[in-house]
């Protein structure tokens, strides 16, 4: 039986909550898999995340999850405008960080594939870019060690979130209406300086 069928059997509910499903793929060398929330299956019974027993838990593995729904949640690799390029004419490929290339986060710094805890070593292989410094092998989505991977930048919190009011709107519980935010007053003001006060925004609190 492979993921498919397995998914098909269980058919559970995709529309409301996020599936784990624990199965070795057809490719074993593989930690773990997520569904894209732009994938058609995303909230459906074959949507989900599929992580492989054969490593999960395991040394160098233990983040796997976190990773994986950080896929499920619109989140590239770190590494996509370097080394998921097709080649060096891609229109992906990452030279500085950048809302519309690479990973789509301005607060990731292009890096290749690397397993290490540090900045890779020079190579040959980055159309031309030999050196990276200050690379995010310490995000979630890079492919270091687990002794290391500990963060989301800002920008892919914001990604996470907006997929989250998109297209993942029913997994939030209840049937509150989102906050709305207000703008805000000025309360003090002269001519070299302005004061601001901000309101806390408008939630289903307060129509209960």
């Amino acid at each position: 039986m492979n993921v498919k069928e397995l998914k098909e059997v269980l058919n559970l509910d995709g529309s409301t909550h996020l599936n784990i499903f624990f199965a070795n793929s057809s490719d074993e060398d593989v930690a773990g898999v997520g569904t894209w929330p732009w994938d058609k299956e995303a909230l459906t019974h074959l949507g989900g995340i599929v992580l492989n027993p054969l490593f999960y838990g395991t040394f160098g593995h233990t983040h796997t999850m976190i990773h994986e729904i950080g896929h499920s949640l619109g989140l590239y690799h770190v590494f996509r405008g370097i080394s998921e390029v097709e080649s060096c004419n891609d229109a992906c490929l990452e030279t500085e960080p950048s809302l519309e290339t690479g990973d789509l986060c301005v607060d990731t710094n292009p890096t290749p594939k690397y397993k290490y805890c540090r900045d890779p070593e020079p190579g040959n292989d980055t159309c031309g870019r030999r050196h990276f410094t200050n690379t995010p092998f310490n995000n979630y989505m890079s492919y270091a060690d687990d002794g290391c991977t500990d963060s989301f930048t800002l920008n892919q919190v914001a990604r996470m979130h907006c997929y989250l009011d998109l297209i993942y709107q029913s997994w939030r519980p209840g049937s509150k209406p989102a906050p709305v935010p207000l703008p805000p007053r000025v309360t003090a003001q002269d001519q070299d300086s302005i004061t601001l006060e901000w309101f806390p925004a408008l939630t289903g609190h307060y129509l209960d």
